[in-house]
């Protein structure tokens, strides 16, 4: 895909201008605009809910190591089991993806 038919494509999708004000650079734009043309691929009657592009940096979140995540029983309880742990108290997710986010965000918060 050329870099100006994927800033066509972003901005079809999200929005005019979308493209220029997501903060990423040209590798960053062609990976979203393949996510999207594979998103529209795949559901190409329905609108797809999305509305910006997020560049997610990795000094913004905050390490957890396994000691401390299984001390404070984020994933796994002490005996390993996933029931009683907080991410299964707190997951009311209705989809995979919101749970694999839920699970990402509770094992590395943003700082």
């Amino acid at each position: 895909m050329e870099p100006r038919a994927a800033r066509l494509l972003v901005d079809e999708i999200l929005g005019k201008g979308a493209a220029k004000g997501a903060g990423v650079g040209a590798v960053g734009l062609l990976a979203a605009a393949r996510s999207l043309a594979f998103a529209k691929a795949c559901e190409p009657t329905r609108a797809l809910p999305l509305s910006r592009i997020v560049r997610l940096d990795a000094s913004a979140t905050l390490h957890i190591d396994e000691a401390t995540q299984a001390h404070l029983e984020l994933a796994r309880t002490m005996d390993g089991e996933t029931r009683g742990a907080v991410l299964a108290v707190l997951d009311r997710t209705a989809t995979a993806f919101g749970a694999r986010l839920l699970r990402r965000r509770l094992l590395a918060p943003l700082v």
